[in-house]
């Protein structure tokens, strides 16, 4: 649903997120209604959870942190960060700087708020730092347009979607008959809503710098270095095969002994589904018309599917895919060798649980 705050903040400002951001703070603080909807959603999580808060906004702190909105108890101690999220990327201080903030002996919850088609790539990021960090996030439950685990006994992480939780909160605000904050969240889920659905984002002056331009011409370079250096090693063979190109990606096709890929550097997995411009994609033993080989690669590779490495499947083929990391801060030749190495390991888990 559009509607003329979403329309305004989208045609003047490149600031959509933080007023939005300011739209929650106003409606928690001035709607006690509200306040019960997100402490429903809260409890709904952990059920420690039913205590009274007082919100903040921009909250700035000795670790050089600044969360969007930040839940305060009476002892004045942050038990709910809020994380306000379009399609901004995570800053370096999410989360594992955000969890420090929290109190360790207070149950506490550390919440992301993005579009629905951003829940699954932002959680496997969250999951892939906290790892980076030690701390391996368990009890994971997934519901409709939430996910949430545990990082420690008392705190937990949670990425939900802007409708879902305007939608609690608005019952709560319908059972008191408070129809002036209706109004005001009606203004903010048409807001949420166009930034979810908008088929075009407003540009920005950084998003055409000619670094960006530099960059995607390296990925795709990347990924014809990465097959050179496969098959100069004997490790690819090309069998004939050729390139593969699309409105949003470019790949190159490869077999390892009798089983054929696709690595490929693809926006559109990037900007859904994890946040990594490069992906493996599966074909097994056959390619579009073999349906038999897309079950038994899925099954051989299923290990994979964890939220740590986060598989997916191709809309169209039913394909594997498989999200290959980049290594940060190293050299080109360094970041060619770890994709081979990942592929190839890729290649033995299937070869090793294929099902002759």
């Amino acid at each position: 649903m559009k509607s003329l705050f979403g329309h305004i903040v989208l045609n003047l400002t490149s600031q959509a997120e933080n007023i939005a951001t300011e739209s929650l703070y106003y409606i928690l603080s001035n709607s006690a209604s509200a306040r019960e909807g997100l402490y429903s959603f809260l409890v709904s999580i952990d059920n420690r959870l039913k205590v009274d808060l007082y919100f903040r906004t921009q909250v700035y702190d000795k670790d050089g942190s600044l969360p969007d909105l930040v839940g305060f108890d009476v002892e004045n101690d942050p038990i709910c960060i809020i994380e306000s999220k379009f399609w901004a990327a995570l800053t370096d201080n999410q989360p594992v700087t955000y969890f420090n903030r929290l109190k360790f002996s207070k149950p506490s919850t550390l919440l992301f708020l993005v579009p629905n088609r951003r829940i699954d790539s932002i959680w496997s990021e969250l999951v892939t730092r906290c790892a980076d960090e030690g701390f391996n996030l368990e009890n994971i439950h997934r519901k409709s347009h939430l996910i949430y685990g545990d990082l420690n006994t008392n705190h937990k992480i949670c990425v939900t979607g802007w409708r879902s939780l305007l939608n609690i909160l608005e019952t709560e605000i319908d059972a008191a008959g408070d129809y002036l904050t209706k109004s005001d969240l009606i203004q903010l889920r048409g807001l949420s809503d166009q930034m979810d659905e908008e088929s075009f984002l407003a540009i920005d002056s950084k998003e055409i710098s000619p670094m960006i331009a530099k960059r995607n011409v390296q990925f795709t370079e990347l990924v014809d270095n990465a097959l050179e250096k496969g098959l100069s090693e004997q490790i690819f063979q090309k069998n004939g095969l050729k390139g593969s190109t699309g409105k949003n990606s470019y790949g190159r096709y490869f077999a390892m002994e009798d089983y054929f890929f696709n690595f490929k550097f693809d926006n559109i997995l990037w900007s859904e589904v994890r946040n990594t411009p490069f992906w493996l994609e599966v074909w097994g033993k056959g390619f579009a018309k073999d349906l038999e080989e897309r079950g038994k690669v899925k099954k051989a590779l299923s290990i994979l599917e964890s939220d740590e490495y986060g598989t997916t499947l191709d809309k169209k083929y039913g394909t594997v895919l498989v999200p290959i990391a980049l290594e940060y801060g190293e050299e080109k030749e360094a970041v060619v060798k770890s994709m081979v190495n990942q592929i190839y390991q890729i290649y033995k888990l299937l070869d090793k649980n294929y099902e002759k």
